[in-house]
């Protein structure tokens, strides 16, 4: 029928089934225009649209479809801008239940954090090590920990180019200068290059480590914090662990601090 809009038609438009439309009418709050009594189709003025949007506001606000009528006039007209000065306090209301409960989880993820480096803190031991010779690339920001395989690739092929002999285990380390962060991915080589820069040697000397499953060097400062408080200069060595067959865990990274 001419301007007139089918109840098909309707839900397409607004993506809204038509059992809904259907319950619309039954509860008064959306009227068909006409309907068709030979074939009991509904039909739609398309001025009435914009109350399934102010229907589909009520349902986000939590709003009782049943109080919606309240908003109606005795024409049927809706008022809305008072369901929208309602749905705006409610929409606060919600706002403000939801900051609170954010707070909530942001004070229970510290709490879990603070355990967490707590745990650690208590599995942490010392290790005597010898100096190692390690052959180093910068570390972008962007890379995360458990994804550096391109740089390691890029390592071995320098390594191999200037008569590098690479070993195992690789590893990344970040070493703090004045508050500055350097990071850097390496591998152990032996031999001698002039040619290249990038050679750097880790002293020997007492670690404190500790070993996970994860890497852990990017909360290295709260598990150490006690050691390195009143250092401006120092650094974190995370590597693989060499793997031990009578050990139960496997890939084991264990994460060293000179102190």
């Amino acid at each position: 029928m001419k301007g007139l809009l089918s109840i098909g038609k309707v839900s397409k438009l607004k993506n809204v089934s038509i059992k809904s439309l259907r319950y619309y009418d039954e509860i008064g709050i959306l009227k068909p225009a006409f309907i068709n009594t030979e074939t009991g189709y509904r039909y739609y003025l398309a001025n009435q649209l914009f109350i399934i949007d102010a229907i589909s506001l009520c349902l986000e606000l939590g709003i009782p479809l049943k109080d919606l009528d309240s908003y109606l006039d005795k024409h049927g007209k809706l008022d809305l801008q008072r369901l929208l000065c309602d749905g705006k306090i409610l929409a606060e209301d919600k706002i403000r239940k939801m900051g609170n409960c954010l707070e909530k989880i942001q004070l229970t993820l510290k709490n879990f954090e603070q355990d967490s480096v707590s745990r650690l803190k208590s599995e942490i031991y010392t290790k005597k090590m010898d100096a190692r010779q390690v052959l180093c690339v910068p570390f972008d920001e962007t890379t995360s920990s458990d994804h550096y395989g391109h740089k390691l690739l890029e390592l071995f092929v320098t390594a191999q180019k200037n008569g590098l002999q690479a070993a195992y285990p690789s590893g990344i380390l970040y070493q703090y200068k004045k508050n500055t962060l350097q990071k850097y991915v390496f591998i152990h080589v032996t031999g001698t290059c002039n040619t290249i820069d990038n050679i750097l040697v880790i002293p020997k000397g007492n670690y404190f480590c500790i070993q996970n499953e994860t890497h852990q060097i990017d909360i290295a400062n709260s598990i150490f914090q006690e050691f390195c408080a009143n250092k401006d200069t120092y650094c974190y060595i995370e590597t693989d662990m060499i793997n031990n067959q009578t050990s139960k865990k496997q890939n084991l990274i264990e994460l060293q601090f000179l102190f």
